[in-house]
């Protein structure tokens, strides 16, 4: 049996609470980046601990950590999928996959982007 979709309507009160649990977690994970998740959006097979989102809208200010000088206009990601390893979730990774991000960017005004901003942004964004 592949992912379905779950709602509240006629399905396992279970179920239907599962699928409020993994939509406000996937919410607060991704708040920074994408714009609410809607529950129809959630496909959930709970005995395989997978969970598929697809076309979710990318948030406006979702470049704003990384101070570059532009920003979203409107944007999308195609697919969200997590493989939760409900049995060994102290030993194994939750496992996140991204695919399919389509982004239009405009430039910043020249007013906004200083100095420190450009510094800041030659910064690495991680370090090994």
């Amino acid at each position: 049996v592949g992912p379905r979709s779950l709602c509240c309507c006629g399905e396992d009160t279970g179920e239907a609470m599962f699928e409020g649990v993994v939509s406000d977690l996937l919410d607060r994970i991704l708040k920074d980046y994408v714009v609410d998740i809607d529950r129809e959006q959630l496909k959930i097979d709970l005995w395989r601990g997978e969970v598929h989102v697809e076309n979710v809208r990318v948030r406006p200010s979702a470049l704003d950590a990384l101070s570059v000088p532009v920003r979203v206009v409107r944007g999308t990601v195609r697919f969200v999928s997590l493989k939760i390893p409900w049995h060994h979730l102290k030993s194994e990774p939750v496992i996140v996959s991204v695919r399919g991000i389509d982004v239009d960017l405009a430039p910043l005004p020249e007013s906004s982007w200083t100095h420190k901003r450009w510094e800041q942004a030659q910064q690495p964004v991680c370090s090994a």
